[in-house]
């Protein structure tokens, strides 16, 4: 019978050990570690150490701006190995990002008004996945520029973070944009309106986040018919307070999405409107396929709407809701931990602040039995 081999003393190493040993390495041989083996690049990549010798990171005291090719040249010269992260200022285009553009598949970049450096900077990474834009260098006395015409696509590019910029660019290089994270943000018009790339890329995206106190439940309402829209993740994200929100609205969008994985309803302010039990009815009854809700909080989730939870969120692993603790049971708290269908629950108490004027020990006794009973949960 023939022996087999025995293990390299590589392979007898702990992973631990393995990453110390790798960051004794360049960049340009770390690359060649993780093309060896499916373990060493798993190393690789669990160790943020590791990894962030890929990521480059240029600000404007360390990086060669406004086109300076002299000064990009020689840093080129000095750059070495597969960067695949990036956080840059526009002004890059040139030998630098020459040599290493194609390498980079995740970018941050801190953009001006000017469309023209950022469409140039874009061309020259074909293999991008994800892009993040940092508007702090905006000047709001200015309208964005127009992109017009552009004679590319990031056909890899999957995931766009932006706060609204430039959305007739990314209506043309995006075919296969999967992740839209759109965050509104004080420096940007009010005006900002992302609709036209949210139909443009329905075909392609799954993820959607739409957080926004200005935008109205009419553009929401827009989104409903898009009927080659698909969403696997949808988080929302208003002033739900605000008397012109109409949930229905909001309703009639999440019910259109049945293969709703992931939902989130984030309150920009809080307050004291309830969510209709008839709401979360529908919501929790239609999304069949639902693992994670995430409910805005409010003052009176009671126990109507944590029946309808228990009753038809077959699917569920993952819950955040605020309940009322006056309309509960502790025996339908005790039925919901148990169910194999909700493995994880999170819910923030409130605990009511006590009357200073009538704090006595039945007072303590009291909030310490409320305390125990919200936390053995």
């Amino acid at each position: 019978m023939q022996q087999q081999p025995s293990p390299s003393p590589w392979e007898q190493l702990p992973s631990e050990l393995l990453a110390e040993i790798f960051s004794h390495l360049s960049p340009v041989q770390l690359e060649r570690v993780r093309l060896t083996c499916h373990r060493w690049n798993h190393v690789v990549c669990d160790t943020p150490a590791l990894m962030a010798q890929f990521e480059l990171r240029f600000d404007s005291q360390s990086a060669p701006f406004n086109g300076d090719h002299h000064e990009q040249s020689k840093m080129a010269a000095n750059v070495t190995g597969r960067y695949s992260v990036a956080h840059v200022q526009l002004g890059l285009e040139g030998p630098l990002w020459d040599k290493i553009g194609e390498t980079i598949q995740r970018l941050t970049v801190a953009i001006n008004n000017k469309v023209n450096p950022l469409i140039e900077l874009l061309r020259m990474t074909p293999n991008l996945k994800s892009l993040s834009l940092d508007n702090c260098k905006l000047d709001l006395s200015k309208d964005y520029d127009s992109a017009g015409s552009v004679d590319f696509k990031l056909e890899h590019l999957s995931e766009l973070n932006f706060h609204g910029e430039f959305v007739d660019l990314f209506c043309q290089i995006c075919p296969n944009l999967e992740a839209l994270n759109y965050q509104y943000a004080s420096s940007q018009p009010l005006e900002t309106d992302v609709m036209p790339l949210i139909r443009t890329t329905q075909a392609t995206l799954q993820k959607l986040t739409l957080d926004d106190d200005y935008m109205s439940s009419d553009e929401v309402w827009n989104i409903c018919p898009l009927d080659r829209l698909h969403l696997k993740e949808l988080s929302l994200a208003f002033d739900w307070e605000d008397p012109w929100t109409e949930m229905e609205r909001f309703v009639a969008l999440i019910s259109k999405q049945p293969a709703l994985e992931l939902l989130r309803l984030e309150p920009v302010v809080t307050g004291g409107t309830d969510i209709k039990h008839d709401d979360v009815l529908i919501l929790v009854r239609e999304l069949k396929q639902l693992k994670t809700l995430n409910l805005p909080k409010r003052s009176a989730m009671t126990a109507v709407v944590l029946d309808h939870i228990v009753e038809h969120g077959h699917s569920l692993e993952r819950l955040q809701i605020q309940l009322d603790r006056s309309d509960i049971l502790p025996e339908q708290l005790a039925q919901l931990s148990r169910t194999i269908r909700v493995r994880l629950y999170d819910m923030p108490f409130e605990i009511p602040y006590p009357d200073m004027s009538d704090f006595d020990s039945a007072k303590i006794d009291e909030l310490v039995s409320m305390l125990n009973e919200a936390f053995s949960i």
